[in-house]
């Protein structure tokens, strides 16, 4: 399984808001925010499969009461829900306490969805605050995130302890991507990835293409080349 920064800076978080929350005695929460194309979603599927007692739930605009959003929360869980708000509600603490799990953590991504509803929130912070569930959550989201957690008011915020900002591509991940294609490139490879703007899939996409040509050393400027291919799609 190839782990990219975007897997080591989500599972880092999900570590430090576990032991945060342990210290203090009750959940704390994280933020991340990133550009489209980082790989936030296939590390979040990554993770859930390494961590049992964390799940994924991807905020839809469709869900505007906590009665959908509560089906939602078990459908991220694995489970099917019932009918009615409270029954919904039950099952919820059942089958956490069923698999023994005491501090869940919940990434809900597109958070920055989530922030625009108050409503929506509190719901959120209700489930965290009963400790039958006590969720803990990792708010991930683009860059309006970073903002709507700054500027808004809602008593959730002042227990996101732990704030960052994904970066679209790092060395470490393009080696690896290198590594992982089989394509050799060159040594100002980040230099030339950041310069373009492309994120984690570009260059991964960009990689695919090169191997598809059998390419298996890239010059700067082929490298460059298969960058701006990948961002257009071809």
């Amino acid at each position: 399984m190839l782990k990219l920064h975007t897997y080591e800076i989500i599972g880092t978080m999900i570590k430090q808001v576990k032991e945060l929350s342990a210290e203090r005695g009750f959940p704390l929460h994280a933020a991340a925010w990133a550009s489209w194309g980082t790989g936030k979603t296939i590390a979040c599927r990554q993770l859930i499969k390494a961590l049992p007692d964390v799940y994924y739930l991807k905020f839809q605009t469709r869900q505007i009461e906590p009665a959908g959003m509560i089906k939602d929360v078990l459908i991220s869980l694995g489970v099917g829900p019932t009918r009615g708000y409270l029954n919904n509600y039950d099952l919820l603490i059942k089958v956490l306490s069923a698999r023994g799990i005491t501090q869940p953590i919940l990434i809900i991504d597109e958070a920055q969805l989530l922030f625009t509803k108050p409503t929506l929130l509190s719901f959120f912070k209700d489930l965290s605050e009963d400790p039958e569930v006590g969720f803990s959550y990792v708010f991930l989201g683009d860059e309006n995130l970073q903002r709507l957690i700054t500027n808004e008011g809602h008593s959730i915020i002042k227990r996101i302890r732990v704030r960052t900002e994904i970066p679209k591509i790092t060395a470490q991940t393009v080696q690896k991507l290198s590594d992982y294609h089989q394509v050799e490139i060159p040594e100002n490879s980040l230099n030339i990835a950041q310069q373009i703007g492309a994120t984690t899939m570009d260059v991964d996409f960009a990689l695919y293409l090169a191997r598809k040509a059998k390419k298996e050393t890239l010059t700067a400027k082929e490298f460059e080349a298969f960058i701006k291919a990948a961002k257009r799609g071809s």
